[in-house]
């Protein structure tokens, strides 16, 4: 094999491959080696025991009848190997060298220099070098380090923007795009800004912006990182990674002392009615107060003549005792 190997990376991940080597007489023991001309770590390799009467032809190709193939002792000529490389995450390689040939042992006998002088060649043969490069196919993956906490919705405020960043590393070679699923979609009001990269991290901000016509609404997000690596033609997606947007809704709560209105329990309710008495100052003082988020300003107003059920808006008595509605 020659040229480009692919396997999709991540711990444990295997890549097989069965070379074949025969030679034109069965005088010396054929065998083959490999070596890995650029590996940091040759710890990912293994290669099989030599399998002779064994060799990989096409129907050896089939890792199943190599596996299946029972060695002949007595075949010298013709002899078998298969690689295993077993990937661990991460891996700081993503392309590896493959190299192997084929070669001769001579007899413990055979006194190899003497040969030399007398036939002018080494009394062992080797093959040309064949070399391959295998490409490791990362999935980007999104470090915990960096992730924002997904386990619990975002609440977000009406009229406010939220900035999520997205970061994703990509642990093999080539660019990484960071992109919204269709399926669920996005809410009204976000939109997902350009990516930005430093090293193997790549990075996409998420922005959302709430309208009023939201409050109350949940939404859920979802991503995908996506890489080509160089030499592939498909991408390789990370895990999708959801988050469900709260729009919160204040709670707001009066604080009367002491209660003007009807209580409720231990509640001071938040409407009701006065009656002034010509002559008498009639003072009141009410306090609202939101909820610990503080994600919005509150302010109070007076409103005039409020429509609603349990008010008044005419006088059903005498002019001087005309009710006043307090919403």
């Amino acid at each position: 094999m020659v040229g480009n190997e692919y396997v999709l990376g991540g711990d444990g991940s295997t890549y097989h491959a069965v070379v074949g080597a025969e030679s034109d007489n069965n005088f010396f023991k054929t065998d083959i080696r490999f070596f890995y001309p650029d590996a940091t770590n040759t710890g990912f390799f293994s290669v099989s025991e030599p399998k002779y009467g064994c060799t990989a032809t096409a129907e050896l190709t089939d890792l199943e009848n190599f596996d299946g193939c029972v060695s002949n002792s007595a075949v010298r000529d013709k002899v078998a190997r298969k690689l295993t490389v077993t990937l661990v995450d991460p891996m700081t390689q993503n392309t590896l060298r493959i190299c192997y040939q084929g070669f001769q042992t001579s007899p413990d006998n055979v006194d190899e220099a003497k040969w030399k002088a007398l036939y002018g060649t080494d009394p062992a043969a080797l093959s040309y070098i064949t070399c391959f490069i295998l490409n490791i196919i990362n999935a980007p993956v999104w470090p915990a380090e960096t992730r924002v906490d997904n386990t619990i919705p975002i609440n977000v405020a009406v009229g406010s923007t939220y900035v999520l960043p997205l970061t994703t590393r990509n642990l093999g070679s080539g660019d990484t795009s960071i992109f919204i699923l269709a399926d669920p979609g996005a809410p009204d009001g976000s939109r997902i800004m350009a990516m930005s990269q430093t090293g193997n991290l790549f990075v996409r901000n998420f922005e959302y912006t709430p309208t009023l016509s939201q409050a109350g609404m949940t939404s859920r997000v979802c991503f995908t990182a996506s890489t080509v690596q160089k030499g592939a033609a498909d991408p390789v997606d990370s895990d999708v990674l959801c988050y469900d947007f709260y729009v919160y809704v204040e709670q707001i709560s009066w604080i009367t002392n002491p209660c003007p209105y009807d209580v409720s329990g231990s509640v001071c309710r938040a409407q009701g009615v006065k009656v002034p008495t010509v002559g008498c100052k009639t003072e009141l003082t009410t306090q609202v107060r939101g909820g610990d988020t503080k994600y919005y300003d509150i302010k109070l107003r007076m409103q005039k003549y409020p429509h609603c059920s349990n008010c008044y808006e005419k006088s059903t008595t005498k002019e001087t005792d005309t009710p006043i509605g307090v919403a």
